[in-house]
């Protein structure tokens, strides 16, 4: 396991976003960010787990848990910030 990929999985980021996809009467679609803090009882429950190196944020460490929904975590370093961040997504609203 090489260093970017142990650190972003032992990582606990005190921030997380939760993305949400909406649509709107004619069917538009999008989506918002919106902070909530991060609860890391899922980790009991990961069915899936990984590492991307080449994800839409730069490297990323995943993990998909079904606890009372199916979402998919995951952890990266923010562009903007260097910061660490979980962002949450609940698969079951996705599509």
């Amino acid at each position: 396991m090489k260093l970017d990929e142990f650190l972003l999985k032992e990582s606990r980021p005190t921030q997380a976003l939760q993305y949400v996809t909406k649509t709107d009467e004619a069917g538009q679609a999008w989506a918002e960010m919106t902070p909530c803090e991060p609860n890391y009882d899922f980790l009991n429950f990961v069915e899936r787990e990984g590492f991307d190196p080449n994800g839409p944020n730069g490297p990323t460490y995943y993990r998909v848990a079904k606890t009372d929904e199916l979402r998919y975590y995951s952890v990266f370093r923010r562009p903007d910030t260097n910061e660490l961040v979980m962002l949450i997504t609940d698969l079951e609203k996705c599509s």
